[in-house]
């Protein structure tokens, strides 16, 4: 056993963790948003009431994050949450493919 989780419609040839993805992808845009205010971890930590080292993690896409602390961080950045739904089979890139395999 692998210990992956097989979601029921993905191409396990793209070895996909849909969880792991959206972490990830959140995680970035979360880091981008706060680069661009010009905000270290520890401003965003100080206005949402995270530990530094728990929104790193988060923005590390290695820590599930709560909705209600995404919407927290991106009210306080002056920004708000907008999710949406996409048929599994709509190409959707990968934060991999995005970046071409590195950390943007």
């Amino acid at each position: 056993m692998t210990g992956r989780q097989e979601w029921p419609g993905v191409d396990s040839e793209r070895e996909a963790d849909p969880l792991a993805e959206l972490l990830a992808s959140l995680g970035e845009q979360v880091r981008r948003r706060r680069e661009e205010l010009g905000w270290s971890r520890g401003v965003l930590t100080r206005y949402s009431g995270r530990s530094r080292e728990w929104l790193g993690r988060c923005e590390d896409g290695v820590s599930v994050v709560s909705l209600a602390a995404v919407c927290r961080w991106a009210s306080v950045m002056g920004s708000r949450v907008v999710i949406t739904l996409v048929d599994i089979d709509e190409s959707v890139p990968t934060r991999r493919e995005q970046t071409g395999g590195e950390r943007a």
